[in-house]
């Protein structure tokens, strides 16, 4: 049983709007954060907004390096899912 403080990697299934919210306040927040989709372009259009949003943080002086926070995001697809989860202690669906 992992207690809070474990946590280092979060595993967050669906990058849509909400599953991006998700992603980045757990990559702000120092996370390894690995998001899963059914497709490469779902994951694509999402790491462009995510870069996006990260930027506008950025800009209004509330994340101090969005490159980052970014780089703290992998994206994987559906058949990746044991991968991306096997080494994470916590998931969000």
């Amino acid at each position: 049983m992992y207690q809070a403080e474990d946590v280092t990697t979060v595993a967050v299934i669906g990058f849509g709007t909400m599953g991006l919210g998700i992603a980045q306040n757990f990559a702000e927040t120092g996370f390894a954060v690995r998001v899963v989709d059914q497709t490469k372009e779902t994951l694509d259009r999402g790491m462009a907004l995510l870069a996006a949003n990260l930027t506008l943080c950025a800009e209004a002086g509330l994340v101090p390096d969005p490159d980052t926070v970014l780089a703290r995001v992998t994206p994987c697809l559906k058949d990746q899912l044991s991968d991306a989860t096997d080494s994470t202690q916590l998931v969000v669906e």
